[in-house]
């Protein structure tokens, strides 16, 4: 999801920020991510870390 347009990441909360509009385009191709709208990774920079290196 980072990877699309006018989805951006919130460092402070580890969460997706995103447009209520783009947000409800995307989940018309993709209702399997709709429960990722507000939901914080809390270890998401420990995720990456293992995913990256």
């Amino acid at each position: 999801m980072l990877r699309r347009p006018r989805f951006e990441w919130n460092p402070n909360e580890n969460k997706l920020v995103v447009e209520n509009e783009i947000w409800n385009e995307f989940i018309q191709d993709h209702r399997h991510l709709r429960y990722f709208r507000d939901k914080q990774f809390l270890n998401f920079n420990r995720w990456a870390y293992c995913f990256v290196c």
